[in-house]
C-alpha cells in the first residue's frame, strides 16, 4: 500500500519513490539565508518550498533585484529531475537537470543539453547547501537555513 504523506499544498505518493522521500519531506517549508558566492557577488537567498499537489516540490527564490530562481523538483518514472529557471533578462527557458548520484542527502544533478553544469543539493538537518558548476568550476554557492513560517524578514548578506 502506497504512503501518501500530507502537505500544506497536496500529498507526495512515495509508493514508487522511497528512495527520495526523506529529500522531499526536508525540503519542505521556508529557507533563509544567502548566495554567499556569485558572479555578481554575495546575494540574499530566501526561498519557500512547498508540493503542487503531485510529485512536484516548487520553490521561488528571489535574490533581486534582477532576476527570480524558479525551483521545481519532480519525479517522472523513477528519475527525479530538477527544473531551474532564473527570469534573468526575461529568460523562461528553464534548464533540466536529472539526478545523477545519491548518497545519503545529497543529490547530485547535471544536464545533458547544459554541458559542463553540475548541481549539487545537500541537506544536514536543518540545513541546505547548493554547489553550482560550471565548466568544473566553482560558480554559486548557497548556504540556507529552515525557518519558521512566521519569520518574514529578509535575510542579510555581508558585501
Amino acid at each position: 500500500m502506497p504512503l501518501l504523506l500530507a502537505c500544506s499544498s497536496g500529498t507526495f505518493n512515495t509508493e514508487n519513490h522511497n528512495e527520495y522521500y526523506d529529500f522531499f519531506q526536508s525540503l519542505q517549508g521556508n529557507w533563509k539565508g544567502c548566495a554567499i558566492k556569485t558572479p555578481v557577488g554575495p546575494r540574499p537567498y530566501d526561498i519557500h518550498f512547498e508540493f503542487d499537489g503531485s510529485t512536484n516540490l516548487n520553490g521561488l527564490a528571489d535574490p533581486g533585484p534582477v532576476s527570480d530562481h524558479h525551483w521545481s523538483y519532480q519525479l517522472d518514472n523513477d528519475v527525479l529531475w530538477l527544473k531551474f529557471i532564473s527570469s534573468f533578462r526575461g529568460n523562461i527557458e528553464p534548464i533540466w537537470l536529472s539526478a545523477t548520484e545519491k548518497k545519503g542527502m545529497a543529490i547530485t544533478f547535471r544536464s545533458k543539453k547544459v554541458q559542463k553544469l553540475k548541481v549539487e543539493v545537500t541537506i544536514i538537518n536543518n540545513m541546505q547547501n547548493i554547489e553550482i558548476y560550471l565548466h568544473n568550476k566553482p560558480h554559486v554557492s548557497i548556504r540556507l537555513v529552515l525557518t519558521n513560517k512566521d519569520n518574514n524578514s529578509r535575510s542579510q548578506c555581508k558585501q
